[in-house]
């Protein structure tokens, strides 16, 4: 075997051992790069956890009044008929409870200006006189910290709308076993077409132009 072949065997040997080189390392790194998208799923799902529970704690006080309120007129809508009153809807109803609360209107009332049916109602759901129920409506009564805390809440929820869109998107970009090998794949194949194929093409186009420049 001449030198000219050795060199040629060892040129083309050498190209390959690249290709390989070339085509493990990106296999290789496919491995950090889905630990990384996972660390950034990791870190996401943390601080929703975070998040979740200070909206949820945000909302605990308020929900509880909510609640309270809902169980009153739950049980004064289905004592009398507010159908085409004022009273007719909860959204309705309680400011005006609220506002009579605030001005200390409340226990004068049941004293002197409610009918014995509805002070006997109040009675009968646990109320034992106006001071007890004018209490009830002032501490379930939406406060302006309350307000705060909903809209600070809500603010919280859109910043959770958004790390869970984040999430997704790097949920997505996680490679699984076939993309891995199609991607390994592809690159290794067009690795082989340009190191290979165009080379030789390259190389044949050299040689028909230096044939043709031949006298």
């Amino acid at each position: 075997m001449n030198k000219k072949v050795k060199k040629i065997i060892a040129r083309e040997f050498l190209i390959l051992l690249t290709l390989i080189v070339l085509t493990s390392l990106l296999f290789i790194c496919v491995f950090p790069y889905n630990s990384y998208q996972k660390n950034n799923i990791d870190k996401i799902d943390k601080s929703l956890n975070e998040k979740e529970k200070l909206t949820k704690n945000l909302h605990k006080s308020v929900n509880e009044k909510i609640e309270n309120q809902e169980w009153f007129f739950e049980k004064l809508s289905s004592e009398f008929d507010i159908t085409n009153s004022e009273y007719s809807e909860l959204k309705t109803l309680w400011p005006i409870l609220q506002r009579i609360a605030e001005n200390d209107s409340i226990e004068h009332r049941w004293k002197n200006k409610w009918e014995k049916s509805l002070t006997d109602f109040h009675k009968g759901i646990g109320f034992k006189n106006g001071k007890e129920l004018e209490t009830f409506i002032e501490k379930n009564s939406i406060s302006s910290n309350d307000s705060i805390q909903l809209k600070k809440s809500e603010e919280i929820r859109k910043e959770i709308t958004k790390l869970k869109k984040q999430q997704a998107e790097f949920k997505y970009k996680i490679l699984n076993d076939n993309e891995k090998l199609d991607l390994v794949g592809g690159i290794g194949v067009t690795l082989f077409g340009i190191l290979f194929l165009l080379r030789y093409l390259i190389y044949a186009v050299k040689w028909s132009l230096r044939t043709l420049k031949e006298k």
